[in-house]
């Protein structure tokens, strides 16, 4: 029996929705052919079957069951052998490449600094920066929060004598 699904229209979904697809439980195929691929009912089938009020399960593959699982693993495995006991391998010996391996630690920044950077000298002393006005970056000065002065923060405010900074007010 061939049954036809419909989906809506869904203007955030991939595809957009509005279309139509054949579903034949018999044969155990969905024209979308995530059914017959992964062996697993497709969302087709799941309405269709939900509308027939059949159960889902039969139509998932064998692969699947927790029977199938167990009888996988059901024989016996071998201990392998002391690696003294391996034959070298045949064929081509493959060894890395050293100039495509990774180091330790941290990448190297590849990132090429500009003028817009404000760009450090490394020959002067920890900090310095070129005294260029273009060169420099435009960062506002940190200034308090309650007293409006620099150099200083809300926190280490001369003036809040030990007042919250997060605006609660202790009982």
């Amino acid at each position: 029996m061939r049954y036809q699904v419909v989906t809506s229209h869904n203007a955030y979904s991939a595809g957009g929705g509005n279309h139509s697809y054949d579903v034949r439980l018999l044969e155990r195929t969905c024209s979308c052919g995530k059914w017959q691929n992964i062996g697993i009912s497709c969302s087709h089938v799941i309405r269709v079957c939900d509308a027939l009020h059949i159960d889902l399960t039969i139509y998932i593959h064998p692969c699947y069951s927790l029977n199938h699982a167990l009888s996988t693993y059901s024989h016996a495995f071998v201990v392998p052998k002391s690696q003294s006991l391996w034959r070298e391998p045949m064929g081509p010996k493959w060894l890395p490449n050293p100039a495509l391996v990774r180091g330790k630690g941290r990448p190297v920044k590849l990132r090429i600094r500009n003028e817009m950077d404000g760009v450090r000298n490394k020959d002067q002393a920890p900090g310095w920066r070129r005294e260029d006005a273009d060169l420099i970056e435009s960062q506002p000065k940190q200034t308090c929060g309650l007293c409006h002065a620099s150099r200083h923060n809300r926190r280490k405010c001369p003036q809040s004598l030990g007042a919250s900074t997060s605006g609660h007010v202790p009982n």
